[in-house]
């Protein structure tokens, strides 16, 4: 039971933090000035974080790419071209081991 409520506090810990990291994120001007550039609302690096998340990507690159204004760029630009979560993921990963 111990091992249950343990793995239930940190859960909940990290959560707790992915929150605090996203809402820092969404006040960042850079990143607001970005967000307006494609047209798109601060709440957006919510929805960027978790299809990347859930795409090949993984928690490491979701959260570069919302921190990082030259990814989330790449990231808002070829979503504007129509290209979908899993292949903007594979190019990002790509990006960014080239650099």
């Amino acid at each position: 039971m111990d091992f249950v409520k343990d793995w239930m506090k940190a859960a909940d810990k990290r959560d707790k933090q992915k929150s605090k990291l996203l809402a820092d994120i969404k006040i960042k001007p850079d990143i607001v000035n970005l967000l307006k550039k494609y047209d798109r609302e601060p709440s957006h690096i919510d929805d960027i974080y978790e299809l990347l998340l859930t795409s090949v990507a993984g928690e490491n690159l979701a959260s570069s790419v919302v921190k990082n204004p030259k990814l989330l760029e790449h990231y808002l630009r070829m979503e504007s071209e129509g290209k979908k979560s899993p292949e903007i993921a594979y190019a990002l990963v790509r990006l960014r081991r080239s650099n």
